[in-house]
């Protein structure tokens, strides 16, 4: 698991459930953007498969997320935010 930092800790602590939901809805959305260019850039049809499956992944993980539960979505957030960081390294 990714280690937060103490500002981190207090936003996800102090911030209010809906807006923890909106940040992973938000991040999620940058994720998909970033697989589809990806897709768009694969070589091969097994690039394209591999970037289509983990579209399908983060939605299908987005759609089962619990608005109520505010550790899920932490973890999920934190999850989220190193893959985005990432695939958006696999740019450089």
């Amino acid at each position: 698991m990714v280690e937060l930092t103490p500002e981190e800790e207090y936003y996800y602590a102090n911030a209010s459930m809906a807006m923890l939901f909106d940040l992973a809805q938000e991040i999620t959305t940058q994720l998909g953007g970033e697989y589809v260019a990806l897709y768009r850039a694969a070589r091969n049809e097994e690039e394209r498969g591999q970037w289509i499956r983990l579209m399908r992944e983060a939605h299908d993980i987005r759609e089962g997320l619990d608005p109520d539960d505010r550790q899920a979505l932490i973890d999920q957030i934190t999850r989220w935010k190193a893959e985005l960081s990432r695939v958006r390294g696999r740019e450089n």
